[in-house]
């Protein structure tokens, strides 16, 4: 399953953290984590405690069996949406390919917070700070949602009323 977390994050931003490059890696006998965390959400979220108050923690793991099997990650044709707006349309692409033909599924997932509203070095730099600089290692908590209207399997109210519809 590929979890999809909404958070937002501006377009910049997405393209810092997915710039890429090369790097040669043993084969090890566990896994290697990616790891980007920054602070905060925009204050204007209505669907998370305090998200000014709150970052965002992206991860992904390159399993040692994974690495072996030289297993490729699936390719995404554009960027993904970072933001959603009231009042404004939305398509969500689920056009991802794999190029080992793996089955792709996708599904909402609890996005992890990550950073903390500190701005002052050093506490800019640790698990606290706004910037986590080494980025900080699991676990890591989720994103504190206002619940019952939003989850993160509902993480929009026109979801809940969809399933009420059907």
């Amino acid at each position: 399953m590929v979890p999809i977390a909404w958070t937002p994050l501006s377009i910049s931003a997405w393209k810092r953290a997915a710039t890429s490059s090369n790097a040669s890696c043993s084969r090890p006998m566990t896994a290697y984590f990616i790891i980007y965390q920054r602070c905060c959400l925009t204050q204007t979220l209505s669907n998370i405690i305090n998200p000014g108050e709150v970052g965002s923690t992206f991860m992904v793991e390159l399993t040692a069996m994974a690495m072996y099997e030289n297993n490729s990650s699936p390719e995404l044709p554009d960027w993904p949406t970072t933001a959603l707006c009231i009042h404004q349309p939305v398509n969500l692409s689920q056009s991802a390919t794999d190029p080992d033909g793996d089955k792709l599924e996708y599904r909402f997932a609890a996005p992890y917070s990550g950073g903390g509203s500190a701005l002052q070095p050093p506490s800019l730099y640790a698990c606290d700070g706004a910037i986590p600089t080494p980025p900080c290692g699991p676990p890591y908590a989720e994103c504190p949602f206002i619940e019952p209207e939003y989850s993160p399997q509902a993480p929009w109210q026109v979801i809940r009323l969809c399933r009420s519809i059907r």
